[in-house]
């Protein structure tokens, strides 16, 4: 019974760090975008102000909204990773 019973708090030990260090690996990744859709606010803030037209702010929001789709596209990505990683488990 001693036995079971340390085998079965081993491997709850295990399982849970393991689950640690996925969640660090995601609040990495959401910091990280976080960041970078700050980062794209504030080039865009910067062109918006610095435009002299309105067809400069059109050039702004046409380039922010090439940014933002990348950076959508990498999200995809990266979800399809972390869920074929969950598969193979």
């Amino acid at each position: 019974m001693k036995f079971l019973t340390c085998a079965l708090l081993i491997s709850l030990c295990t399982s849970v760090s393991a689950q640690n260090e996925v969640l660090a690996k995601a609040k990495e990744h959401a910091l990280s975008n976080i960041d970078k859709r700050i980062g794209y606010l504030n080039e865009l803030k910067s062109c918006i102000s610095n435009a002299a037209n309105k067809e400069g702010m059109k050039t702004c929001r046409a380039t922010h909204k090439t940014q933002m789709k990348g950076l959508k596209d990498t999200n995809k990505a990266w979800r399809e990773t972390v869920r074929s990683e969950k598969k193979k488990k």
